[in-house]
């Protein structure tokens, strides 16, 4: 409702400028029930992506902190909402429905990658696509109330939507880990096992520097984003449910995922729910069964 009041409707991009926690999430939930489209902008970028992110999406409002607030007061932002200084104002807004017309086609969020090229690119995602991977993945996973899901990955990565969804929408607990502290490889496991994390999403790479058997309270683990470790995955399939799951972020967060017995590689899978992938070759026509070609 405050973000109403401030003028943010549908497909309105709203910039979220906050580090991860309760405030991040409830900062995402209030520009998606307001109808606005979240842009996430990592407190730890540096100045310039900062403002090439500002400037590239056209962001008028900002949903951020006090202490943080002096960064963008020489951007076209027109509106600053600061969580702190704000709070006691927003807390006496009503806990109504917005009454806001979204479609499927209307904007979700948009994600800047760096893609190939390096410069920063605008990714948008409707809601039609986001809530088919999350709405797909949860049966596929077979998350519930009784899980404590780890919410690993920066705001600013398509796994992190992945995390914190799959986690709010099945009526699990989200768990977000220390940001400075999480690629600790002690620290993780500690944090695993005192938070009893039964889900959990992981990068690779990271994954590849864990000790399998230190990973004993997670039931199901999701890698993504790059070639998943072999050995690692093949361990963890033995006692655990293990997915490997692989798309752009523009086809809302994965395109295609395995679930099953490895031997000699991890493979993709099979496309997600209400998705389809076919296998080109370089004059974009199919190739035949058991020709190389391209997604």
């Amino acid at each position: 409702h405050h973000l109403s009041e401030k003028g943010v409707s549908a497909e309105e991009l709203v910039g979220i400028c906050l580090d991860r926690g309760s405030d991040l999430i409830v900062s995402i939930l209030g520009v998606l029930k307001a109808g606005g489209a979240y842009v996430p902008i990592d407190p730890v970028y540096p100045q310039d992506r900062k403002r090439f992110i500002i400037e590239d999406a056209v962001i008028k409002t900002l949903v951020s902190r006090a202490d943080m607030a002096g960064q963008f007061t020489d951007t076209e932002i027109e509106t600053v909402i600061l969580l702190d200084a704000e709070s006691d104002l927003i807390a006496t807004k009503s806990t109504s429905k917005v009454n806001v017309d979204l479609s499927v086609d209307h904007l979700a969020y948009v994600i800047y990658t760096s893609g190939s090229t390096g410069k920063p690119k605008g990714v948008l995602i409707e809601h039609g696509g986001i809530c088919n991977t999350i709405q797909g993945q949860i049966s596929l996973i077979d998350l519930s109330v009784e899980d404590n899901c780890l919410q690993f990955e920066s705001p600013s990565f398509d796994a992190f939507v992945w995390e914190s969804f799959l986690s709010l929408l099945s009526g699990a607990t989200l768990n977000s880990i220390d940001v400075v502290a999480k690629n600790d490889v002690e620290y993780f496991v500690n944090y695993i096992e005192q938070q009893a994390i039964s889900f959990a999403t992981l990068p690779p790479a990271f994954f590849r520097l864990l000790d399998v058997a230190k990973l004993a309270s997670i039931k199901t683990l999701v890698t993504a984003g790059e070639e998943a470790p072999l050995e690692n995955a093949r361990m963890f399939s033995k006692t655990g449910n293990y997915f490997n799951a692989y798309g752009p972020t523009e086809t809302s967060i994965c395109a295609t995922i395995y679930n099953g017995s490895i031997s000699r590689s991890v493979p993709i899978g099979l496309p997600v729910a209400n998705a389809t992938v076919f296998i080109l070759n370089s004059d974009m026509a199919l190739v035949p069964l058991g020709a190389i070609g391209v997604l």
